[in-house]
Formats: structure tokens, C-alpha cells, sequence
């Protein structure tokens, strides 16, 4: 994986125009942290199971954002950051409200 640079989040942002620190569409127009973003995006990488697109699984990014955190040495990922870093790792997504179902795993919650 090619790490991520600020010019991607860039992109992102300009081409997911909804897309803020908190979500989608969520009135705030706070900027999304670089650092936030990066940290998320090689959570995510390394630490959920893609699924194939015929999968009924997935995870909400509300939900990705805990579990991103409890490794965060800053203790807070804003749900935004995680949603842009799913995007970079062009997983399949589709919006609901503020936030993003995508089609992951999480590895911890395996029998």
C-alpha cells in the first residue's frame, strides 16, 4: 500500500464535498486532521478483513471510529477521518446519514 499524503485527503475531500470531520452532510465544516486520516487509513489496512461484494457484512464507521481509537495514541478519531480512509483504501461504501456502511470485518469479533 502506498502511503497516504495530505494531497490525498485532499482529493477526497474536494471530490466528497459533504464529507467533514464528523460525516456527511453533518452542517460542521471542520477540516479533517492529516494525521487522523493517516492513522486510520493504516488501521484499516492492517487490521480489518475486506469483504467481497456479495457479503450482507459490514461495519459502520461510527462503529470503525471506536475501534480505531482504542490504538490511537491521541485517544480520538473523528468519524470523518475514518470515512475519508475507507475511501483512500477504496472500499465498498455506501452512505447512511452522517456516516458510511463498509464492507469490513472486524477481525476481533471472529469465532
Amino acid at each position: 500500500m502506498k502511503a497516504p499524503t495530505k494531497e490525498d485527503l485532499d482529493k477526497i475531500l474536494k471530490e466528497n464535498s459533504t464529507l467533514g470531520k464528523f460525516g456527511f452532510n453533518n452542517g460542521i465544516e471542520d477540516e479533517i486532521n492529516f494525521l487522523d486520516f493517516d492513522f486510520s487509513v493504516g488501521y484499516m489496512y492492517h487490521n480489518f478483513i475486506r469483504k467481497n461484494k456479495y457479503s450482507n457484512n459490514s461495519l459502520n464507521s461510527y462503529s470503525i471510529k471506536h475501534i480505531v481509537e482504542n490504538c490511537y495514541k491521541d485517544g480520538y478519531i473523528p468519524n470523518g477521518a475514518v470515512i475519508a480512509a475507507g475511501i483512500y483504501l477504496k472500499i465498498p461504501y455506501k452512505k447512511d446519514g452522517y456516516n458510511a456502511i463498509f464492507r469490513l470485518e472486524d477481525p476481533t469479533c471472529q469465532d
